[in-house]
């Protein structure tokens, strides 16, 4: 794999069909299993048969967008995001994003550009659908994550605390 950050030229990007649940699972069981070991007192640990339950539950919904990153027919990485529309109100604007839950690459396929390609086309998505922002969080154990997204120009937005 090449280490340039340029995605390989046989990437395919596509986005994820209720087929592709066991794929999409596996993967996310890496992004679990980083949540877990950090914060056993907040997440999960990996549990494929809930993940692929989970996968199997949101593919479907009209909301929910799932992309997949397949190098040689195989599944390296996907993006899981949701379109959360919100209405006015006497405090708020009205809101139209694409809010991006997790994303995950495999380890084997990592540093590719693979990452950059699928959240530059969830940012097409974005735009494709009239949605005026891509949004997500980064837990403050996760600095790779933090310095990836900082890269593609994201910035933090809000501090939650908790004790």
């Amino acid at each position: 794999m090449e280490a340039s950050g340029h995605a390989p030229e046989q990437l395919r990007l596509r986005p994820a069909s209720l087929a592709d649940a066991p794929a999409v699972a596996r993967l996310c069981e890496l992004v679990q299993g980083l949540h877990f070991e950090a914060m056993p007192e907040e997440f999960t640990g990996p549990d494929p048969v809930a993940l692929l339950a989970f996968f199997q539950a949101r593919l479907p919904e009209r909301a929910v967008v799932v992309l997949l990153a397949e190098l040689a027919g195989h599944a390296v990485g996907y993006l899981y995001a949701e379109e959360v529309h919100r209405p006015p109100t006497e405090l708020t604007q009205e809101l139209d994003i694409l809010y991006v839950h997790h994303m995950a690459v495999a380890p084997e396929a990592r540093r590719t550009g693979i990452g950059t390609a699928l959240m530059a086309e969830a940012e097409q998505y974005a735009t494709r659908h009239q949605l005026t922002d891509l949004r997500l969080d980064v837990w403050a154990f996760n600095e790779q994550a933090e310095r990836f997204y900082s890269r593609l120009g994201f910035a933090p937005a809000f501090t939650r605390m908790k004790r």
